[in-house]
């Protein structure tokens, strides 16, 4: 310390004073190394301060129950020899035990409620609050379980459930009682993907209950393929429903009108009454059920409704239509003339524009379409030439219709002619030359039939129809 001033120093003695009943302190000089003389020193305004701690010990208790009788601790928050006394809820002396401990547990205790008390030096502190023992007894078996559904489709859940029993834990289990545990607790939901038993227990320190148990049967679902929709020509066919096996199938209507042969066959024969028609393919496994629909649609058989007709007489350079009307699905078309095709002609019309000689002859359609095919009737050309020779000449057939005698006439002829015959096919059925004035045609041995007659030259030609009866 500095002798030439007053300073004021404090020192913590915690680590020595704390907890003693009484300290002392002393006051004594150092050495020095002599270069400083006093003739003695002085202090003034000496201070301890503190906090005060009672002497009076306070008391505390806690409950570990056990299996019949358990046990009640006494605490105390001082240390060192003191007496540990249980008492009742009404304070009433039990026991007591004197020991240098904090605590002390009083052992083999009934239920009840239970206070403390500590004395420590003479000082007694005051009853601690209460605590009350409740001791464990053991599990008692739940009188059943049971599940909100034992018969599952595999993928969907059920509920486990128990009823009655005691104890501190209900816990389920898979293989055995006690076997592998699958959760806890009541309303306990499941998802098995096979058949499984659920066992359940209730358990606490003192032990387990035995087991009650629930079998839930689980069945796997089988998916429904009734094959992909078909477009039909027939009424009558086959379904291709998919293998039910292990489960069962079943064919249903449900939309439009038909029979089935047999319901539970996955190929089964049907016919179509009206269309479209839809069926359905159910196949159930256990509680599973799964379906699929396949529509069946009868399509038109190919037909033709208005046949292309004749064009007889046409005049050179106008334009001739020749049309039919067809029924069916997805239909095309090929014209042809004389039994030839006629390249990119396959729409329901033919347009032939400035028609001339050589566009004469017998015309056709072939219809065809996913029913079937189809030919149309012929329909013939000819066409009014302007031949001058032949005008000039003034010719006429008669008799037209006959019996298949004709005459054919000239006003006039200066060259020979030729004059030829064909069916309606195109075949040439009769040819010859015509000299004279009066010519006499018999073909009296051809079927009844229009046919064409075609009269020419080198230079020019005329076609007209004749009508044998």
């Amino acid at each position: 310390m500095d002798g030439g001033a007053w300073e004021e120093t404090v020192f913590d003695v915690s680590a020595y004073a704390d907890g003693e009943a009484s300290v002392q302190f002393r006051f004594s000089v150092g050495e020095t190394d002599g270069s400083w003389l006093y003739c003695g020193w002085n202090i003034d305004d000496f201070y301890v301060f503190g906090t005060f701690v009672s002497t009076t010990p306070i008391a505390n208790v806690s409950s570990s129950p056990s299996s019949g009788t358990g046990s009640v601790t006494v605490s105390s928050n001082m240390s060192g020899n003191q007496t540990f006394y249980l008492r009742d809820n009404s304070g009433g002396a039990i026991t007591d035990w004197t020991g240098d401990a904090t605590s002390h547990e009083f052992t083999g205790l009934s239920d009840g409620i239970y206070k403390g008390q500590v004395e420590k030096d003479g000082e007694l502190s005051e009853l601690s609050s209460s605590v009350t023992l409740t001791n464990i007894t053991a599990p008692l078996a739940a009188t059943s379980v049971q599940a909100t559904e034992t018969d599952i489709c595999s993928g969907t859940a059920t509920t486990l459930s128990y009823t009655g029993g005691s104890g501190t834990n209900f816990k389920w289990y898979t293989g055995s009682c006690g076997g592998t545990l699958a959760g806890t607790g009541n309303d306990f939901s499941v998802s098995p993907t096979s058949t499984t038993t659920y066992y359940g227990r209730w358990e606490n320190a003192c032990g387990e209950s035995t087991c009650e148990n629930v079998e839930i049967i689980v069945s796997n679902l089988i998916t429904a393929d009734a094959g992909i929709d078909i477009n039909s020509c027939d009424a009558t066919l086959n379904l291709a429903g998919n293998d039910p096996i292990p489960g069962t199938g079943e064919w249903s209507i449900i939309g439009g009108a038909g029979t089935i042969t047999d319901i539970n066959d996955p190929n089964t024969n049907i016919t179509i009454t009206t269309s479209p028609v839809t069926f359905r393919w159910t196949i159930y496994s256990g509680v599973c059920e799964d379906y699929d629909d396949v529509t069946i649609t009868l399509l038109e058989a190919t037909s033709i409704t208005s046949q292309p007709v004749d064009v007889i007489d046409a005049d050179l350079g106008t334009t001739v239509v020749f049309t039919v009307v067809a029924a069916g699905s997805n239909l095309m078309y090929q014209w042809l003339k004389d039994d030839s095709d006629i390249t990119g002609e396959t729409s329901d019309t033919y347009t032939i524009s400035n028609v001339t000689v050589d566009d004469e002859g017998t015309y056709k359609v072939e219809v065809s379409g996913d029913c079937g095919d189809v030919t149309s009737d012929d329909a013939m050309l000819t066409v009014v030439a302007d031949i001058t020779t032949i005008v000039d000449l003034g010719m006429s057939v008669y008799p037209n219709p006959s019996t298949g005698q004709f005459t054919i006439e000239f006003d006039k002829i200066e060259s020979p002619m030729e004059v030829e015959l064909t069916d309606a096919t195109g075949r040439i059925i009769y040819y010859g030359n015509l000299n004279e004035k009066f010519n006499h045609l018999n073909i009296g041995q051809q079927s009844s039939g229009v046919y064409l007659m075609r009269i020419y030259d080198k230079d020019s030609s005329k076609i007209m129809k004749i009508i044998i009866e």
